[in-house]
């Protein structure tokens, strides 16, 4: 019996195996877009049409310009070039979904903003009529989880 049990508990764990695979295979990742791209395609869903190349280009930064193009290239079924087809993606990731990719800039900013605070507060001992003793470590904090100065 215990040899046909061992058996029984092979294929189960198969079975779950393929079940995870199955079920991965049918979510697919959703693809990253740039802002600029969201922001195209929200404009889109607002607006129901982008009138012209022109109208695209005061949307699309360079940079969404060139993941459309990427994305075409990857996916032949958009075909490659021209307005329609960049405007056809634009209308198929808005049913299908996507995700817009995090700004990498920002944590920089803040990081840069809380260090000159921090150097405020250690040089002059205060911000100006705002008190400081309870805020500082705080700040330290939020500095060394974006990887400041004592997060590095």
């Amino acid at each position: 019996m215990s040899e046909l049990e061992h058996e029984i508990g092979m294929l189960r764990a198969e079975n779950l195996k393929l079940r995870n695979e199955v079920e991965r295979l049918s979510h697919p990742d959703l693809p990253v877009v740039p802002v600029d791209v969201d922001n195209a395609i929200k404009y889109l869903k607002t607006h129901g049409y982008i009138g012209g190349i022109n109208e695209l280009k005061s949307i699309l930064t360079e940079k969404g310009f060139k993941w459309l193009n990427d994305f075409q290239f990857r996916d032949r079924r958009f075909g490659v070039g021209g307005l329609n087809n960049k405007l056809f993606i634009l209308s198929h990731l808005a049913v299908t979904g996507y995700e817009v990719e995090k700004p990498k800039e920002q944590p920089i900013i803040a990081k840069n903003y809380i260090e000159h605070v921090i150097g405020t507060i250690k040089h002059d001992g205060h911000l100006g009529t705002i008190q400081t003793d309870w805020i500082l470590p705080d700040l330290e904090k939020a500095l060394a989880a974006i990887g400041g100065e004592d997060g590095q």
